[in-house]
Formats: C-alpha cells, sequence, structure tokens
C-alpha cells in the first residue's frame, strides 16, 4: 500500500509540475495503471482506502512508510547525480591530458614543426619555482627520436 501511495505522489507531483497536462489529466485515468501494477482496481483501492482511514494509526505509518521510500529514492538519484558532475568534471579536468593531445604537442605527429634537438625550459608565468617543459620551443630525442642527417661530400 505504501509504494501505491508513492508512485501516486510522484505521478502528482509530474502532473503539478507539467502544467499542459494538468488541465487535461484526470487522476482515475492516471492512478489505474498504478493500481494495476500492483493487483488493484478501483473498486478494491476505494475499499481499501475507507478501511485504513478508519485507523488512523495505521493510515499514517503508510503514509510515513511511503514518505521514507521517496525520501531514500531521493537520495539515491542525488548520489546518483553527484556521480555523474563528479565524472563530467573529471572529464573536463583531463582532457589536457589525452594521448592525442600528448601526441601532437609531443611534436611526433608534425615532426617538421620542430627542428631543434633538446629540452628548453621556462619559468611559468605565474611565478613560482617550477621549471616546465615547452614543447613548442623544442623536444629531445627521447620524445620524437634521433635525428639522422646525412651529408654528401665531394670526392675529389
Amino acid at each position: 500500500m505504501a509504494r501505491i501511495y508513492a508512485e501516486m505522489l510522484l505521478t502528482d507531483q509530474w502532473i503539478n509540475d507539467n502544467w499542459v497536462q494538468n488541465r487535461s489529466a484526470d487522476t482515475s485515468f492516471v492512478y489505474r495503471p498504478i493500481l494495476r501494477r500492483y493487483g488493484y482496481d478501483e473498486k478494491d483501492w476505494r475499499k481499501s482506502v475507507s478501511k485504513y482511514i478508519k485507523d488512523p494509526d495505521r493510515y499514517s505509518r503508510i503514509l510515513k512508510k511511503s514518505a521514507a521510500m521517496l525520501e531514500a529514492r531521493e537520495k539515491e538519484l542525488r548520489l546518483r547525480l553527484d556521480l555523474i558532475n563528479a565524472a563530467e568534471r573529471l572529464e573536463q579536468e583531463t582532457a589536457g591530458f589525452i594521448p592525442e593531445r600528448l601526441y601532437w604537442l609531443a611534436g611526433m605527429r608534425n615532426p617538421d614543426n620542430f627542428v631543434e634537438d633538446g629540452l628548453v625550459f621556462y619559468v611559468d608565468s605565474v611565478g613560482g619555482s617550477e621549471w616546465r617543459f615547452d614543447p613548442y620551443r623544442g623536444y629531445d630525442t627521447l620524445f620524437a627520436g634521433p635525428a639522422w642527417k646525412i651529408s654528401l661530400r665531394d670526392s675529389v
């Protein structure tokens, strides 16, 4: 019974939030599938409700149980939403470190852009004592492999 009330409360909330359906919805039509899911028809439902209303303590326990079910479901959905948001934040924060980007930054994708062999360091523009590697100024053979230059000499 508490599950039925919980679903009915969710359905009522949805109808209140969607004003277009609010004008055209008849709750007897909306509740009918919920009641059928739990093996009730409208006549059985009315009979059960009239029985429980005569015992206020029992009826309040049913309503409290349905409220607890809704709160537990809300907590579960909020946790799931927090996990989704955390995953999206992590994806945004690590987007700069994807292998394709590192491959391009290291110069291996376009080796003709980099003709120096060596490491070039610079002080970070926001200050601090860190030295950072600048892949735009040069790269080490560790990143792009050795450079092999062949020069032809005149034999005469």
